[in-house]
């Protein structure tokens, strides 16, 4: 390959980045056209593992856990670019989290866009997903591999919202 034809390649890579990843820049980020004001502060306690005691609505499993940062319950979202499942879930995820504003913190991480925090990686370890995703969870007490699509986007938020409000009255 010559110069010239390298050049060129660079180019269009660098167009590509620029116009399909959103820019993440540190703790208020907008995302499409949510203004969710996202936090990557530490969490208050990481649960070195995540015992299940049952299930909840919308096929979220129930754990002992609870994780909070600076007292408020972290909602987290593991993603990546280009799942159907993770782009499916994003929206309805971020809609319900922008309603509960500055009660809860909001990690949220999609692969090759935003890199977690130490504490945030440590999390997502000791659950054991085995690197699939999307990965909702909701302080740790509640979480779900894959979308809830099969509920339709309004049934999703109110699933959403019912396990939000629910740890938000055990802080």
């Amino acid at each position: 390959m010559n110069t010239y034809a390298i050049g060129i390649a660079a180019g269009i890579i660098v167009l590509i980045v620029a116009f399909f990843a959103p820019a993440f820049t540190g703790l208020s980020v907008g995302v499409d056209t949510f203004d969710v004001n996202f936090e990557s502060g530490p969490l208050d306690s990481v649960p070195a593992e995540f015992n299940t005691v049952g299930t909840a609505e919308g096929g979220f499993i129930e754990t002992d856990a609870f994780i909070t940062s600076g007292g408020k319950p972290v909602l987290f979202f593991f993603g990546t670019m280009g799942d159907s499942d993770c782009s499916w879930e994003k929206k309805p995820f971020l809609e319900v989290a922008k309603e509960f504003g500055d009660s809860v913190s909001v990690h949220f991480y999609e692969h090759n866009i935003a890199t977690p925090t130490a504490d945030d990686t440590e999390v997502l370890t000791n659950l054991k997903v085995g690197g699939n995703v999307p990965v909702v969870m909701i302080a740790g007490r509640y979480y779900r591999i894959g979308s809830g699509e099969r509920y339709g986007e309004e049934g999703e938020k109110q699933i959403l919202r019912g396990l939000i409000e629910d740890v938000l009255n055990q802080v």
